[in-house]
């Protein structure tokens, strides 16, 4: 209820009590009186019952003029006073109170501006001085910037929740424009940007399996601390991620340096070296069975004619320049010279087994039996692969066979180290594990964008069926062995200390802890937000259909403009011509762009693990939630509307617009109706009113939430 609804309310129930008192005072006087009294006075009432009445009237109607009067020059202005007062000390130091009451109040005011005038000079000659330091501090982050910019690789840092803490435009472009459509490349840039996970990236198993390796080497105290892993993007393209741990002086992970770099030409000459290895071997093998069937005839039949060792001849000279053709294609040297990209690592046989245990334990619900090899054995392989390729093939073989008990085991065998799945039961047909080597490694919910062919082809090894010395069936790959690693302590060449960085970007996010629960105590300083608007049809959300959507995000209190959502929808209807006049939006403008239920994913995932905050935003949440049914798609995240909280801050205030209170905090509104201008406001706002609401006791998002629920305004329904 607003505060002059109340004082309204307090002066009607107060010339109620008025007219309770005096009559009151008419009935006790009137038994006082004899009866002649109570005749003579009865009758003189009767007679005058007019008059009198009018006379009550207007003493009532002058007691609430002077009520009123000393309401609005004594206590409403005292209140607004206050209210501004909040502002220029805590939001706007340019505002100025501008207001009409008593005399005493009018010169209170004037003092308080003048006062007002002299603590911004004296703040502003501070501000200039704060301001010089930044711009040298900016220079310096705008250089490293430049130089994390200018690197061939992209650069991704992380904190130890995975989340965002600064990338490169090389990183971006690596991980964004190499997306299989636009679609697909709209989710992944609503994926990308500071505070987000980069989880939502890159292969979450993947990343997993990086943490807990990196974890596992910092516990055995081994030097080689950065892990390779591969990830494909959507266009086929291939990316080595080198991840680097970034480690505290107790020699715990602090953060990740992820170091991005393109592959793709370099995978598809190994394709290409494979395609022509594999040619050359067929041509090879075609050309000597003719040779050798042309030698054995000449060898067994020495007599033959002239003309039958003619035709050998010929046969063998023909087979020998197919086989030089071969050999000397332009194409060889390039091919055969290139070396494969795929990220592998020197790896202990016994690590890779007791994480193939526990992998196969926790994602399979599986018990494996592992032997320990009898020397300290070593291979070179991309770890996270091989291990799902082995989970992989346990998944295929329990739904096939049902073996009673399974073991897996490495040994050496000569210069090469030999891998064995052993188990209990029946064989595995060769067709059947044909076919299993051409599938893609799926395992329940995980997907592996490989297939069992391409990662053994990419490390050189081949599986086949085979049968052990104690008769059991086996699965058998081969490694080459690499020499033994020698454990040190020196950690300086691959570790990244803390202390040798310079914040350059908003590393706060370090050690930011986010909860979106409105129930628990979540300080509005340390959440991520999600400032939005929409622009519709029209104002009937049960009618009218969004046509866009535009907003940008708060990280750690920065609103990232360079962070952006804003999005054209095609509402498939007309646009009435009194909406355009307001957004300026017209249907050629929307002609060729995708319907809400492609754009309306893409918000989802921008909004994701976020607080919302919108100007009214209860009308925006109604256009959504009316299309949770066409979509599937239903926010359940907490919401802030900046209507709300404006009446809580200035409840003596009568607008609440959005040109009213960016007037009253010294913000420039620029992009009115349109969404995303309309989010770019909304969110300078919201990071004002922070300060305002602290004044008030408000400093979580339950509490902020609670307060907004008791204004007037929060009865406003669509």
């Amino acid at each position: 209820m607003l505060l002059k609804n109340k004082y309204q309310l307090f002066a009607l129930i107060s010339f109620i009590i008025l007219s309770i008192i005096a009559a009151v005072i008419y009935y006790q006087f009137w038994l006082n009186l004899s009866p002649e009294e109570q005749v003579i006075l009865g009758k003189i009432f009767k007679d005058n019952i007019g008059p009198i009445f009018i006379a009550f009237v207007l003493i009532a109607f002058a007691f609430g003029l002077a009520f009123d009067q000393f309401l609005n020059t004594y206590v409403l202005p005292l209140k607004r006073t206050v209210e501004e007062l909040s502002i220029v000390t805590s939001a706007n130091p340019s505002h100025r109170i501008s207001l009409e009451g008593s005399n005493d109040l009018e010169t209170l005011v004037d003092m308080i501006n003048e006062m007002a005038d002299r603590i911004e000079v004296s703040e502003q000659e501070i501000e200039n001085t704060i301001q010089q330091a930044k711009r040298e501090s900016e220079e310096e982050k705008n250089r490293l910037a430049a130089v994390i910019s200018g690197f061939p690789e992209g650069i991704i840092i992380c904190n130890i929740n995975w989340q965002i803490l600064l990338y490169n435009q090389k990183a971006r472009s690596l991980l964004i424009d190499q997306a299989e459509d636009q679609e697909g490349k709209q989710s992944a840039t609503d994926s990308l940007g500071l505070g987000r996970s980069i989880l939502g990236i890159l292969n979450k198993n993947q990343v997993v399996h990086v943490f807990d390796e990196l974890t596992n080497r910092l516990e055995k105290e081994e030097d080689h601390s950065g892990y390779h892993f591969a990830h494909t993007t959507g266009s086929g393209g291939m990316l080595d991620v080198y991840a680097i741990p970034i480690i505290t002086n107790e020699i715990q992970i602090f953060g990740f340096v992820l170091i991005v770099k393109d592959i793709t030409q370099r995978m598809v000459v190994e394709d290409q070296r494979e395609v022509y290895l594999d040619s050359l071997i067929t041509s090879i093998r075609s050309a000597m069975s003719g040779i050798r069937a042309a030698m054995e005839t000449i060898m067994d039949f020495p007599d033959m004619g002239p003309d039958e060792l003619a035709k050998l001849r010929r046969i063998i000279l023909d087979e020998t320049h197919n086989l030089s053709s071969v050999i000397d294609c332009p194409e060889v040297e390039s091919i055969l010279g290139s070396k494969s990209e795929w990220p592998m690592e020197d790896f202990q046989c016994d690590d890779l087994l007791e994480i193939i245990r526990k992998k196969a334990q926790s994602d399979l619900k599986l018990s494996i039996e592992v032997q320990s090899s009898d020397e300290n054995l070593w291979i070179h392989v991309d770890s996270f692969s091989i291990v799902h390729a082995v989970l992989f093939q346990l998944h295929k073989l329990v739904s096939k066979v049902g073996p009673k008990w399974i073991q897996c085991r490495f040994k050496q065998s000569g210069k090469s180290v030999m891998f064995d799945l052993t188990w209990q039961g029946n064989a595995i047909l060769p067709q059947d594990l044909n076919q299993w080597v051409f599938q893609r490694m799926e395992i329940g919910e995980a997907t592996i964008p490989f297939t069992l062919k391409e990662t053994m082809r990419q490390h050189n090894t081949e599986i086949w069926p085979q049968v052990t010395s104690d008769g059991y069936p086996c699965l058998r790959m081969m490694f080459p062995k690499v020499a033994s690693k020698v454990v040190t302590n020196d950690r300086a060449h691959a570790a990244i200390s803390v202390k040798s960085r310079t914040e350059f970007y908003d590393f706060d996010i370090f050690n930011r802890v986010e909860a979106l629960d409105p129930e628990e105590d979540s300080f509005l300083s340390d959440l991520t937000y999600t400032v939005f608007d929409t622009e519709t049809t029209g104002l009937n959300p049960k009618e009218d259909e969004i046509i866009s959507i535009g907003a940008l995000r708060i990280v750690n209190g920065r609103l990232l403009r360079e962070e952006s959502f804003d999005r054209l929808v095609n509402p498939n209807r007309s646009i009435p011509k009194e909406s355009i006049k307001y957004h300026g939006i017209k249907a050629n403008m929307l002609k060729g762009q995708p319907d809400i239920k492609v754009t309306l994913p893409g918000f989802f995932s921008f909004a994701k693990d976020t607080v919302l905050i919108g100007h009214n935003a209860a009308f925006d949440m109604k256009m959504l939630q009316m299309k949770e049914k066409a979509t599937g798609i239903s926010f359940t995240n907490p919401v802030l509307d900046t209507l709300l909280l404006s009446a809580v801050i200035n409840p003596a205030q009568k607008n609440h617009s959005l040109e009213a209170i960016a007037k009253r905090l010294g913000i420039r509104v620029i992009g009115r109706h349109t969404a995303l201008g309309d989010a770019l406001t909304t969110g300078e706002l919201f990071l004002k009113m922070i300060p305002l609401l602290e004044t008030k006791s408000i400093f979580t998002l339950k509490q902020a939430i609670d307060a907004s629920r008791k204004t007037y305004y929060a009865r406003l329904k669509y």
